[in-house]
């Protein structure tokens, strides 16, 4: 899941919104890949990535509390990644 790679990374690597342009010449071929963490197998910012002067950035969290967020109503108002900072 490419938000837990932002919080990995400590903000480092940004996620962005894929986006598809439709193109009438020419067919198109999407394929989808899952994939997924154990669900309680704890995510959070490097501590490689994380000094006085670069704080952590991400409440550690895991893919459990991805799936509760989907559930939530608050999925409708702000981005996973929105409910995991810290500032």
């Amino acid at each position: 899941m490419l938000d837990h790679l932002e919080i990995f990374s400590n903000g480092k690597y940004e996620i962005v919104l894929h986006r598809v342009l439709v193109n009438s010449l020419k067919s198109r071929i999407s394929v989808a890949s899952l994939h997924s963490l154990p669900f309680n197998r704890i995510i959070r910012p490097s501590p490689k990535l994380i000094s006085e002067t670069n704080p952590s950035l991400y409440k550690d969290t895991n893919f459990a509390a991805f799936l509760e967020y989907l559930k939530s109503c608050d999925s409708t108002n702000k981005s996973f990644l929105e409910t995991r900072k810290l500032t």
